[in-house]
This record gives structure tokens, C-alpha cells and sequence, in this order.
């Protein structure tokens, strides 16, 4: 957020400039909500895997916030979960990403 900040404004700017660029900001990323809503209304993202729950986050999110969504899930997917220990109804895992796995197996 600050590089897209620096863009409109500056410490030189007075106060009276500086809320004018700000309000050209506002503008701006209102304008390009409007135009990631538009797409969503008109297409669907598609899910790179059958799951339903990636159905329902096609059917509800932007593309933009809907290919991050995705990107997380496909992590967690890939990672590797081991139970560490149980006490009463609590469960301790430990939860490796794929590739730090995939790394410490090759270093062994």
C-alpha cells in the first residue's frame, strides 16, 4: 500500500495538495474494485483442482482475491502434516510447506 501512496502523494505536497492526490487515489482504487466486480458478475474463475470448497470461493470472490485463495489452499494441500501428541479433545500437529519437506529430505 505505501508504494501505490508514494505514487499520489508527498511530503512536499501542502495540505490542501495532499488531499487532492489523496481523493485521486480513493478514485482510483474505487474504479478498479468496480471494474474486478464487473469481471466477476460477467465470468468465473476456474478452480486448477476439483474441490468444493474452491466451487464455492469461484462463486463469491473477485479472480484476483479468489487465484489467492486458491494459491493458499494449494499450499496447504502440498504441505506435509505430522501428529505431534494428543491431550483430552486437543491436538498438537506440526505442519511443514512441501517444499521445505521435500528439502530436508534431500539434505539427509
Amino acid at each position: 500500500m505505501n508504494s501505490v501512496l508514494e505514487r499520489y502523494v508527498s511530503f512536499k505536497h501542502n495540505l490542501l495538495q495532499f488531499f487532492h492526490h489523496f481523493d485521486r487515489l480513493i478514485d482510483e482504487r474505487r474504479y478498479q474494485e468496480l471494474k474486478a466486480d464487473l469481471r466477476t458478475c460477467h465470468s468465473t474463475p476456474v478452480a486448477s483442482f476439483p474441490v468444493e470448497i474452491l466451487k464455492h470461493a469461484a462463486s463469491v470472490y473477485t479472480h484476483e482475491v479468489f487465484e489467492l485463495f486458491q494459491d493458499e489452499l494449494r499450499k496447504a494441500y502440498d504441505s506435509q502434516i505430522e501428529l505431534c501428541g494428543e491431550i483430552g479433545e486437543m491436538s498438537e500437529y506440526k505442519i511443514t510447506p512441501f517444499q521445505e519437506a521435500l528439502s530436508a529430505h534431500s539434505h539427509v
